[in-house]
């Protein structure tokens, strides 16, 4: 997988037994994706947790060349339904991985459509702590399904 700059975006790995953090600076996914793999992604609307801390996220599963990886990847602030967020998610899927990105800003991103001066608002709302339950609770569901499970690839 060729990588090059795009976007900000924050990644865990997880795959049998390990966990690697990455803080990755604008990542781009290579064009040179096999086109047979990627008609042979799943992606699916998941909600983790229950009641108020249930975090809704797009689940991408790779069926062809599953690796039994499984990568959370962290958006930048216009959101999980960001369309470059999800191209990016569905190519790291191709390429053989499960990608799972939660909607941390639990439906309100910051839109291209709102002014500069709306942004230190927006920012404020951004509550530090839910952000970081949400991320915890994303990434413990991660460890549950790639590190607990017998068969990463039997994934629902």
């Amino acid at each position: 997988m060729q990588v090059g700059i795009k976007k900000n975006l924050t990644i865990l790995i997880v795959q049998k037994r390990k966990c690697l953090i990455m803080n990755c600076s604008q990542l781009k996914v290579g064009e040179d994706i096999d086109a047979e793999a990627c008609e042979l992604v799943n992606g699916s609307e998941l909600k983790i947790g229950e009641g108020d801390d249930a975090v809704h996220a797009q689940f991408f599963q790779a069926v062809k060349n599953n690796n039994g990886a499984g990568i959370l990847l962290l958006s930048d602030i216009f959101g999980f339904e960001d369309s470059y967020t999800r191209d990016f998610a569905y190519r790291v899927a191709c390429n053989g991985y499960n990608v799972l990105v939660p909607d941390i800003f639990r439906g309100d991103p910051w839109s291209k459509d709102r002014s500069q001066s709306q942004f230190e608002q927006w920012l404020a709302k951004q509550d530090p702590n839910r952000l970081a339950k949400d991320i915890a609770t994303s990434s413990q569901w991660m460890v549950d399904k790639f590190m607990a499970a017998e068969s990463p690839k039997s994934l629902a």
